[in-house]
């Protein structure tokens, strides 16, 4: 009976999740993407199935709050959210040479920027994560680090442009993801 009620479960996740990325995300990711056509089908794949996975995890855990996420759903989260990051960042559409020093973008209220900004705000908020056991001092100067070389590398390899206000966003977004991951004591891992 019980793996009966498992099997109904990852059934009805299955189709919860594909219903909300048929009429929600899939008209968000079609909105914001601006890679290469070619990764289109395997992102969304990826996110589909990424968000599979923590639907499952989250109604798991509300149907058995005692227990925790099944370990191997956890891993194969992280190894998602870092092939979609990795093909969202570096597999863009080809850019000219930009640079964008302008700090007063971020004030732009347009709905296209607004959202843009909020996203990636949320997307390296996991990021966080791995930097939980370290100093706040420390964690801001790694994101610097590595968002500055993200945005080099995006320059650089003519991905995106390198942009100051980017830099910003995604260091506030994994310092929000440090503060929520140093309080709460959530394990992911």
């Amino acid at each position: 009976m019980r793996r009966i009620l498992r099997v109904l479960h990852v059934i009805l996740a299955c189709i919860i999740s594909f219903l909300i990325f048929y009429y929600g995300t899939s008209e968000f990711l079609d909105f914001h993407f601006q890679g290469l056509y070619a990764i289109q089908a395997p992102l969304y794949l990826l996110i589909l199935f990424g968000q599979t996975l923590i639907f499952y995890g989250s109604s798991y855990l509300l149907l058995n709050p005692s227990h925790r996420i099944p370990t191997f759903v956890l891993r194969l989260l992280w190894v998602i959210y870092f092939l979609v990051m990795i093909l969202l960042l570096f597999f863009r559409v080809y850019h000219d040479n930009n640079i964008n020093l302008n700090i007063l973008e971020l004030f732009n209220f347009e709905t296209t920027n607004l959202s843009q900004t909020i996203l990636n705000l949320i997307l390296f908020i996991p990021i966080g994560y791995w930097l939980k056991h370290l100093k706040i001092s420390s964690v801001l100067l790694i994101s610097l680090l590595l968002i500055t070389s993200i945005e080099l590398l995006q320059f650089v390899s003519h991905r995106g442009i390198f942009d100051v206000v980017d830099i910003l966003i995604n260091t506030i977004g994994i310092m929000i993801g440090y503060i929520i991951f140093k309080t709460v004591h959530i394990k992911l891992h």
